[in-house]
């Protein structure tokens, strides 16, 4: 973005607005962000360029609690610390037990975020209308979503729902 400034200033604002219909941004994206400012000094154009900055965008409507084994760190709302762990405990011997069979490298990080719903899930993701939808991974930013309700089938959900997302991952 130009912005022309006809006079010397030692401070201004500067806002960028994107559309996230049109371009959006997959959740759970890290984003990396800074400014570039050209300043005329007396004749001598020098482009300056700040820091960078990060900032992970986020599913932020609910509270995440996390749990983390080896590369995995995985995210719950709805459920206590044992459902939670035991998720976590499921994705770490999933990943390492994937990995052997399809003689790759694990990934060096991967976030799993569970949901306790589809519909929390889709609209999350913008995947209105997909009632089939229990999970979704993004290869490229190693995360991996997934719909587990707390309760009597919790246990056989996460270990059939998290290698599959998982195996997507790899």
């Amino acid at each position: 973005i130009d912005v022309p400034v006809s006079e010397p200033v030692s401070s201004f604002d500067v806002q960028v607005v994107r559309d996230l219909e049109q371009k959006p941004i997959p959740p759970f994206s890290e984003i990396e962000y800074w400014w570039v400012t050209t300043v005329d000094l007396e004749g001598s154009v020098r482009n300056i360029e700040t820091e960078h900055f990060k900032l992970e965008y986020l599913d932020n409507r609910f509270d995440w609690q996390s749990a983390q084994r080896g590369a995995i760190t995985l995210y719950w709302y709805e459920g206590d610390l044992t459902f939670g762990h035991m998720a976590a405990d499921v994705a770490s011997r999933s990943l390492n037990e994937i990995s052997i069979d399809l003689a790759v490298d694990p990934p060096d990080r991967t976030h799993i975020y569970v949901y306790s719903t589809g519909d929390h899930l889709r609209s999350g993701i913008q995947m209105d209308g997909r009632e089939w939808v229990g999970g979704h991974a993004h290869p490229d930013l190693g995360v991996a979503l997934v719909v587990i309700s707390p309760g009597g089938s919790a246990s056989l959900d996460m270990r059939r729902k998290i290698p599959h997302e998982l195996t997507h991952v790899i």
